[in-house]
């Protein structure tokens, strides 16, 4: 049996069945439709190896209806390791592979550093600010 709870900003889901079951917060990524933009907003504070996984569904989930750009708002995530920079990159491999576009947008200084050593800043269209990247 699954039962849904409420903690602070986030939702999180629980398998009572399981009583070593970790609490998995499942409103890592939030959608905001507006005009012809998808704007996703990651939620998530550090996207490591342990959610590095969800954190890739959770993007892939948003593509079902294959939205032309999106916007990836990372306003409130403030690190990256290699394996969330491995599921960025598998995202927009899938969102350009129909022909979509991916924005980046509001990188903390530290992913944008982390991008630029990596030279993956080449590979990304990256924007300061949420509103230009709107179409």
């Amino acid at each position: 049996m699954i039962a849904f709870l409420s903690f602070l900003a986030g939702k999180f889901l629980f398998d009572r069945e399981d009583p070593g079951a970790r609490i998995l917060l499942i409103t890592m990524i939030t959608a905001e439709p507006r005009n012809h933009t998808l704007i996703l907003h990651v939620m998530e504070p550090r996207v490591d190896m342990v959610v590095a996984r969800k954190f890739r569904e959770g993007l892939t989930a948003y593509l079902k209806d294959k939205p032309q750009r999106i916007v990836l708002d990372l306003k409130e995530t403030e690190y990256f390791d290699s394996s969330a920079l491995g599921a960025l990159v598998a995202f927009m491999k899938d969102v350009k592979g129909y022909g979509g576009q991916l924005v980046l947008c509001n990188l903390s200084r530290s992913l944008l550093t982390l991008l630029k050593l990596s030279k993956l800043d080449l590979l990304f269209e990256i924007s300061e600010d949420l509103e230009k990247s709107i179409v």
